[in-house]
């Protein structure tokens, strides 16, 4: 059976430990099946950051920044920016 929720995150408040967690849709696949730094720059990529921007920030080439959207965009099966910020960003 599939997974049906990913953690996003958690935190105690007031003496509560509190879960933050998506519903996976059965056509999404994993996020966490990205590297940390695939991760990071999808998620500037989904921000709307240009490569440029993203590799300054990072302190990479901008071709590097490309390798890793490619990547990452191969690992979700998505072909566009746009799919691949609904894969990674929370909804």
């Amino acid at each position: 059976m599939a997974r049906r929720w990913s953690l996003v995150d958690r935190f105690d408040s007031d003496g509560r430990r509190f879960l933050v967690a998506r519903r996976n849709e059965p056509d999404v696949r994993d996020p966490r099946a990205l590297s940390p730094r695939e991760r990071q720059v999808a998620a500037f990529a989904a921000l709307g950051h240009s490569n440029k921007l993203i590799a300054y920030t990072l302190g990479l080439s901008a071709s590097t920044i490309a390798t890793h959207l490619a990547a990452a965009m191969r690992k979700l099966a998505v072909r566009s920016r746009v799919e691949l910020a609904r894969a990674v960003l929370p909804t």
